[in-house]
């Protein structure tokens, strides 16, 4: 399927996740195939997103390194996490956000070497920091919030 305007709008994983009944419980298999289309979307995005002001409101051209970068990323999630959304942004870096309704977001992007993060977790828990980021491992206090929150 191609994406319509993914630079400003990727609602394909939720389409997917829209059609799937919550008591059903994802085979592995299609987890692996999660992350597949989720690099496929952010490759979609990069190459829809690499020129000049793609919003309309100055956005800087998405950086070479974004998607290695976010593919990376995408690599070393934990399997037991629900599929983020891939997002844009307007510095030319590629973000990935998990949402549950308004109480619960996180997002995590990497720029210039370091992962970012912000999450609102509850009306009283919020954290955000930047750790170096690492291709092999994902912080584990990065981690331990995927599971505990934006756990399948």
């Amino acid at each position: 399927m191609i994406l319509e305007n993914s630079c400003q709008n990727s609602v394909y994983l939720e389409t997917i996740r829209s059609d799937i009944p919550d008591e059903y419980e994802l085979p592995l298999s299609w987890v692996s195939d999660w992350k597949a289309t989720l690099e496929h979307i952010a490759f979609e995005i990069y190459t829809e997103c690499s020129s000049p002001n793609w919003d309309g409101y100055n956005a800087l051209p998405m950086k070479t390194y974004a998607i290695n970068w976010v593919a990376s990323l995408i690599g070393l999630l934990p399997l037991e996490v629900t599929p983020p959304d891939i997002v844009p942004e307007n510095t030319g870096d590629i973000g990935l956000e998990w949402r549950i309704g308004n109480t619960k977001i996180m997002t995590l992007s990497v720029v210039d070497g370091k992962l970012i993060y912000a999450a609102i977790l509850g009306e009283h828990d919020k954290r955000h920091g930047e750790e170096p980021f690492n291709v092999y491992e994902l912080p584990e206090q990065i981690k331990k919030i995927l599971l505990k929150h934006f756990r399948q």
